[in-house]
């Protein structure tokens, strides 16, 4: 029986940085399209491929990471803050085109 061996921490974030550079070399290299319209796909490639749709990748967690002290300090100061529990990933690249 044949078995993937499990990739390392170092493996994955090597594959994702270089998926991302090879995404950005695509992009770049179309030349019909604008800046902007460049850098659009460039962001929903990106977004696709934490919610889990670009072969090769499953989703990732995107996960707020705040430092401890902000949550006191958003709240002393009647801001919002960011929970560490909040998954934002799954529709991300879905939301991409939605948000003006």
């Amino acid at each position: 029986m044949f078995r993937m061996k499990r990739p390392t921490k170092l493996e994955v974030q090597k594959n994702f940085i270089s998926t991302i550079k090879g995404m950005a070399e695509y992009w770049d290299s179309l030349p019909d399209k604008t800046s902007k319209e460049k850098l659009d796909g460039l962001s929903f490639s990106i977004l696709a491929m934490l919610d889990g749709c670009n072969v090769g990748f499953p989703g990732f967690k995107v996960i707020p990471f705040p430092h401890p002290d902000d949550k006191q300090y958003a709240i002393d100061n009647g801001e919002d803050y960011y929970p560490s529990t909040v998954d934002i990933a799954g529709t991300l690249h879905e939301q991409y085109h939605r948000i003006k």
